[in-house]
């Protein structure tokens, strides 16, 4: 899922970010590193978590093209190495989906996010078009056991469920792509 509109996609993602220290969990190969650098993140720590070695590998590459102060940690995103509260924003592509159990996750986030901070997501979500949402429910359990990529999960209530307020739920593509703005909800809302 690439292309002039998941760039932009990216871009308008970091638009959001507020403060200087951002977690991105799931970097995978590394296809968010150069906008980093579009964005002008020259200043802000930036660390970047994945749990496959290989990834990472990728990644440290992208890396190397860029002027940005990051740092690669191989790192499962539901068993987080980081301080309580050390975040200002933290960054997911298209990572959720292959997060077995993404509601601990999801917490591990909230744990080491900032009270104030952001978290920022594009992810692919079970649509809620009755055709569309069916078809992902019956094929989801399938594509799952072969990909290790979940498509039928409900994915905006399941962050909301985590301890998350949502502040902008926005369709990108259908109502299955969605760029979604988050932040610890403290009062408990």
């Amino acid at each position: 899922m690439e292309g002039s509109a998941f760039s932009q996609w990216r871009m308008d993602l970091l638009n959001q970010v507020r403060g200087n220290s951002i977690l991105e969990v799931g970097v995978g190969t590394g296809l968010n590193l150069q906008y980093y650098q579009k964005a002008g993140f020259v200043d802000k720590e930036i660390i970047c978590i994945d749990i496959s070695h290989g990834m990472l590998q990728f990644a440290e590459r992208r890396m190397k093209d860029t002027h940005i102060n990051i740092k690669l940690h191989l790192m499962d995103l539901q068993n987080m190495d980081f301080p309580d509260s050390y975040f200002d924003t933290v960054i997911g592509t298209c990572v959720l989906c292959s997060v077995s159990d993404h509601l601990k996750g999801l917490r591990e986030i909230s744990r080491v996010l900032r009270p104030e901070g952001r978290l920022l997501l594009i992810e692919h979500v079970l649509s809620y078009r009755p055709i569309l949402s069916s078809m992902m429910k019956r094929t989801g359990p399938i594509i799952a056991r072969l990909t290790g990529e979940n498509i039928h999960r409900e994915t905006v209530k399941d962050i909301r469920a985590a301890g998350f307020k949502v502040l902008e739920e926005k369709d990108l593509y259908l109502d299955i792509v969605k760029m979604i703005n988050a932040v610890p909800d403290i009062r408990g809302d």
